[in-house]
């Protein structure tokens, strides 16, 4: 059985558009200014950005003074204050600074060597074998 040429050509685009998709993306708090952090909105992330709070000291109740995305503090730091950044999902905090100014207990487990997965916990070898199967499929019946 062969497929029509349409389909041959819906099945590649599915199979690009699933990388963009499953592409890791960073979800932090943004906001500029301390009325502005009192309540912050959600921003997803250019690629090899980790999010940021800038405060004026350690105080972790207080909301910061700026926070959103960025590849370094130096990009982002107001002179005479304090930046941090994390890793992780809203990893910045909605209310008070974040994760980035609270000081670790104990240090996190280090990740055993491995595939690394997304954001999301999906194991992107499992996608890639998925698409690999659709393109095989498409081949096969073309």
């Amino acid at each position: 059985m062969k497929l029509p040429p349409f389909m041959h050509l819906i099945f590649r685009l599915l199979i690009v558009s699933t990388y963009f998709t499953y592409e890791e993306c960073l979800k932090c708090y943004s906001c500029d200014g301390p009325t502005d952090c009192a309540h912050p909105r959600q921003q997803l992330c250019p690629q090899n950005n980790e999010c940021f709070t800038v405060a004026q000291n350690y105080d972790t109740k207080l909301n910061g003074l700026r926070k959103g995305c960025a590849p370094t503090c130096d990009r982002v730091n107001i002179e005479g204050m304090l930046c941090r950044t994390c890793k992780f999902e809203l990893c910045n905090g909605e209310t008070g600074l974040g994760k980035a100014f609270e000081k670790p207990t104990i240090l996190p487990p280090q990740r055993p060597f491995g595939r690394k997965k997304d954001a999301n916990g999906k194991n992107r070898m499992y996608i890639f074998i998925v698409n690999l199967l659709l393109f095989l499929i498409c081949e096969t019946y073309y």
